[in-house]
């Protein structure tokens, strides 16, 4: 059962990919022609100070970054340049440097490389010289063909404790760029296409460790700043002719709280300063056609492009062919060029990106079916040819506005042309879907009820019969293998549920209208938490109503106890985790409530001992990190003892069977979390557990036995309850480094992805080992785990028609985010409470109860 469970799940995670999102790099393709006019600069410098939002730069009247200021408010361009998420290096990078965004299948990777080669503005340059960071650097240079790229990195590890100046990273790197420089002057003068690119990472750093804002992220701000001001004078002294553009933008933003990857607007907005040759200055335009920003009492116009457009644009200033994986549409608006260069550029841009779609158009009437099926007609290969022909005759008859205007309209039909046709199977997919779902649901429903018998040789000729002619469709109209897959993956199912459909309609017969609606809302209730979480606390008084017997509590005072830490409870789901300065306060509070509390006379001597030199520890390692002063090894070391002791102390100091365990085990893992926490997440956790307890011993005992769906609906609302209440995200690349600063200082991923991780899971591990400890023997595991499955697909659904692939990258994001979560949230639980089982070792008593 748990492996079809996991096959199904996987399964229908990868829908959504195929659904909606294809991978944008299209394969097969062949650069277009550079430019036949004289390229406005030889060289480019692309500096990308990484992690710079657009906030940190205007801020004051830009009173950070002076040197800046000057160089813009002489000439040159401003703007700002819209990212999209994940607001990380990896896909940032390659939207400025390829005009290509995400690509969805980089999941196989682990989101750490692109499975399929793109081009580059590196791979159509003449030679590019990078420095930076090696894990940013490396992204290019695997896949810059014919030694066009040099590079010069160093293998970069983040120090959290703040006693490295994270400036030196950008003093590294022009330091370098002076010496190439100085080495190879003369070699360089005279070639064309040429490419510099510089990666700060300085501000990144400084903006994770210190935070933005901060004097030590404005300290390396300033340094920057000089940085880059004394590199373009080094670079006018080399190149006295005139003939270079630079670049100055970044990959990504910031957050207050010094993360960065989802789609807040610190995050996604990042400066864009453009000048030199090739570009204009904006002293020569009319403020009044352009948005502008006032700096030094002066309206200075500012720029507002999408962050593939940079990789037109830079390609553009040197004369070469866009990337032929660009989806970024050239801002001619931005080039000090002759109107013939205008049209040259914008012409071929419009050929790289209409030579995508028709890659895609040529794919698709390559099957039997094509002709009898609908296709683009804004863009079809008659209108392509056409184009083609229009293009060329208008162009040699200098009709250069013309060519402008049909150039701007066939990028937009092209755009939404490859759009059309990556999503052109949506609708069926949809259908074969939410199918797929429904049918694994009745089969689960049958599985609750009943065991069922399957026979192998008539449930495969049943196979055969109907997946033969939907098969035959497939092949011959080409149909590409993920497609196809969700397309037969119902009639798989479906198939299985016929084998035993007389026990189906029994099953349906027997179960409450009452147990549906209340699944309904229950589940409702759960999806509108995720777009405004105060839902979760509706959720979690419904159940606690419905569950919780008040009459049980032997004294007024055990009363009053439960329905305080009740009301308190409900507030969490409000609050913001953030680090401030009144945050010390909230953890020594929780530290308090963990020592005084009521029930730790249940625990063994050695064990409070133990608990009192692991909070030793914490209070050293706060203190310390929050005055600077790098943490000494040997503390570190004494961190992760104490981790690996608080897991296994439950296991040791009590005995199989033995119900004091379950106090144990909740009390080392409120240790461990309590190491991880930066603010209030220690009271909320220890609140959390002491009414959990309430209320699974004080509950309703019959309602345990009898109705299993009650408690899975129970164990996940509090499992969403708990995330939503201690803060946590869904992305690990959104962490706040204070999490780990009792185990270690610098930047390591999987370490870090670990113990994140683990921090999420923990109040999960209590909520099921207290359902599954102390409902025992009444519990039915196996029904409550079935149970968990159907609700989560029923949100599944739910979610399949919430993924957005438009509009805001905040929602297309989220959308994305609260699909996964549903369909692994299920599998993840279920784990979980195998993990809970072996720590409590109970054993249940294996008798199925309908519900």
């Amino acid at each position: 059962m748990i492996i079809q469970a996991v096959f199904i799940h996987i399964a229908l995670l990868g829908s959504i990919f195929v659904i909606y999102f294809r991978s944008p790099v299209i394969t097969g393709l062949t650069p277009i022609r550079n430019n036949e006019e004289k390229a406005p600069a030889k060289r480019l410098v692309l500096l990308v100070t990484d992690g710079l939002r657009s906030q940190s730069f205007f801020e004051n009247d830009c009173q950070h970054i002076p040197k800046i200021k000057e160089l813009f408010l002489e000439n040159g361009l401003l703007g700002i340049s819209q990212t999209r998420v994940p607001t990380e290096s990896r896909p940032g990078h390659i939207a400025l440097i390829a005009g290509l965004y995400e690509d969805p299948s980089a999941v196989t990777r682990g989101w750490k490389d692109n499975p399929i080669d793109f081009d580059t503005v590196f791979n159509r340059s003449s030679m590019t010289y990078a420095f930076g960071a090696h894990d940013v650097l490396s992204i290019f240079s695997k896949i810059t063909t014919d030694g066009r790229m040099l590079i010069d990195s160093y293998d970069h590890e983040l120090d959290f404790s703040g006693s490295v100046k994270t400036f030196m990273l950008d003093t590294w790197v022009f330091n370098k760029t002076k010496q190439l420089l100085d080495r190879k002057r003369e070699e360089l003068q005279d070639q064309q296409k040429l490419v510099f690119f510089l990666h700060l990472l300085g501000l990144d750093s400084a903006g994770h460790i210190h935070k933005p804002g901060t004097p030590d992220f404005y300290e390396n701000l300033h340094i920057t700043d000089e940085g880059v001001s004394d590199i373009y004078e080094y670079f006018e002294n080399i190149f006295p002719d005139g003939k270079t553009a630079y670049v100055l933008t970044s990959d990504h933003g910031m957050t207050d709280s010094g993360s960065h990857g989802s789609g807040g607007i610190e995050e996604t907005s990042t400066p864009l300063f453009i000048w030199g040759s090739g570009v204009k200055n904006w002293h020569s335009l009319d403020n009044h056609s352009y948005e502008t920003v006032r700096i030094s009492k002066i309206e200075v116009p500012l720029f507002q492009v999408e962050q593939a457009q940079i990789a037109p644009l830079m390609s553009a200033l040197i004369g070469q062919s866009p990337p032929v994986n660009n989806f970024g549409k050239l801002p001619i608006n931005l080039l000090n060029v002759s109107l013939a260069y205008q049209a040259e550029s914008l012409s071929i841009n419009a050929f790289q990106i209409l030579s995508q779609y028709e890659m895609l158009i040529d794919q698709f009437e390559s099957g039997f079916f094509s002709k009898i099926l609908s296709t683009f007609e804004p863009l079809t290969k008659e209108k392509v040819s056409e184009f083609h022909k229009t293009v060329d005759h208008l162009l040699k008859e200098r009709s250069f506005e013309k060519v402008i205007e049909i150039s701007e309209e066939t990028i937009e039909k092209s755009l939404d042309g490859i759009e059309y046709f990556q999503t052109y199977y949506k609708n069926v997919l949809l259908f074969s879907t939410v199918m797929t779902f429904l049918g694994w649901i009745f089969y689960l429903l049958q599985v609750l009820k009943e065991d069922l018998v399957f026979k192998a040789q008539p449930l495969i000729t049943k196979l055969f019969l109907w997946s033969s002619l939907p098969l035959v469709i497939i092949v011959l109209q080409k149909i590409p293998l993920g497609v196809a897959f969700y397309m037969i993956l119902p009639i798989v199912i479906w198939v299985a549920v016929g084998e035993n459909f007389t026990v189906l309609m029994k099953n349906v017969r027997t179960f409450e209208i009452q147990t549906f609606l209340l699944l309904l809302f229950g589940c409702e209730i759960v999806v509108l938490s995720f777009f405004q979480k105060e839902f979760i606390s509706l959720a979690f008084v419904a159940l606690s109503l419905k569950r919780t017997n008040l009459s049980h509590f032997t004294s007024v005072y055990q009363k009053l106890h439960f329905v305080l830490v009740y009301a308190l409870l409900l507030l969490f789901p409000l609050f913001a985790l953030k680090e401030t300065n009144k945050s010390i306060i909230f953890l020594i509070v929780g530290v308090c409530f963990t020592l005084l509390r009521t029930d730790m006379y249940k625990i063994k001597d050695g064990v409070k001992k133990f608990t009192v030199f692991t909070i030793v520890n914490m209070t050293v390692c706060i203190y310390l990190h929050s005055n600077k002063i790098q943490i000494p090894s040997i503390i570190y070391l004494i961190s992760w003892f104490n981790l690996i002791c608080n897991l296994f102390i439950p296991i040791y100091v009590t005995p199989a069977q033995d119900q004091t365990r379950i106090y144990h085990i909740i009390h080392s893992l409120k240790m461990v979390f309590m190491t991880f926490s930066i603010s209030y997440e220690v009271i909320f956790l220890e609140m959390f557990s002491s009414f959990l307890v309430n209320f699974v011993k004080k509950g309703n005992s019959r309602e345990i036995k009898e109705n299993s769906f009650i408690t899975a609906l129970s164990i996940l609302i509090f499992t969403f309850y708990s995330f939503y209440s201690t803060g946590n995200t869904a992305s690990v690349s959104s962490f706040n480094p204070s999490i780990v600063r009792c185990y270690f200082s610098t930047f390591s991923p999987f370490t870090i992805m670990f113990l994140v991780i683990l921090k999420l899971v923990i109040p999960v591990v209590i909520t099921v080992t207290i359902f599954f400890g102390l409902s025992k023997p009444q519990l039915n595991e196996r029904n409550v785990y079935i149970w968990l499955l159907v609700i989560c697909n029923v949100l599944g659904i739910n979610f399949l028609f919430f993924v957005k692939n438009k509009g805001s990258w905040l929602e297309i994001g989220s959308s994305i985010s609260h699909f996964v979560i549903m369909e692994v949230t299920t599998l993840v639980l279920v784990l979980i409470s195998l993990l809970a089982k072996f720590l409590i070792n109970v054993h249940f008593n294996g008798k199925r109860n309908d519900d």
